[in-house]
């Protein structure tokens, strides 16, 4: 079973010349994971996931579940497995999906950027980029100045910081863009904090019961 993941990490910054700008089932701006056996039951579309991305890991969300990988696909691609289903309830609907790809088609913006729209209030507060071991051991060469200011900025808030914080300290004309930079490189991390165990009677904010969702 596979995966087509909307990762929140820039993966194209700009459409080739002519090309579709509605590209999240073309593969260009969602990525094709293979489902662990323990995950398959589980998954569902609209699930927050943590999936492998060059030199580490990204936040994603899954858009469509599918028997068989996409038929375009070279057989001689590594398809990597997701990592882990970050919430157990699905944090967008199909028709948030769905209206994610219209803004996307329609003001030609990143799918992932459209589709951070429908995410719940407080789900980016809950994740944290963080220093990778390796960047903490021996910091790399060849690092911009920009580049290497986040780093400082990480290892001076003791390696671990709220992405929104951090996205709003980063003087660049392009914080995610850098930030996307060093993850690729597997310098920075991304870390998911779970919802608290919410108290008895007490409905975690994206959870609407079936019975009230008309």
């Amino acid at each position: 079973m596979y995966a087509n993941v909307v990762v929140d990490r820039p993966i194209q910054r700009r459409p080739p010349p002519g090309a579709d700008p509605q590209r999240g089932r073309s593969g260009a701006e969602s990525l094709t994971y293979r489902l662990p056996e323990g995950l398959r039951e589980e998954a569902a579309v609209g699930h927050l996931v943590q999936v492998p991305l060059r030199g580490s890991t990204a936040l994603g969300v899954i858009v469509e579940l599918m028997d068989e990988p996409p038929p375009g696909l070279s057989p001689d691609v590594e398809i990597r497995d997701v990592g882990n289903i970050l919430d157990p309830l699905p944090v967008v609907t199909g028709a948030q999906i769905a209206l994610a790809r219209w803004i996307a088609y329609e003001y030609l913006a990143p799918l992932n950027r459209a589709l951070r729209l429908t995410l719940p209030p407080g789900l980016e507060e809950r994740t944290f980029i963080t220093v990778c071991r390796s960047a903490r051991q021996q910091p790399p060469d060849g690092l911009t100045a920009e580049e290497e200011d986040v780093l400082r900025l990480l290892q001076r808030r003791r390696g671990r910081v709220r992405q929104s914080t951090l996205l709003n300290q980063i003087r660049a004309d392009d914080p995610e863009g850098l930030l996307a930079s060093l993850a690729d490189r597997g310098l920075v991390d991304g870390e998911h904090v779970r919802h608290a165990e919410a108290p008895e009677g007490v409905v975690p904010p994206h959870h609407v019961p079936q019975d009230q969702a008309e």
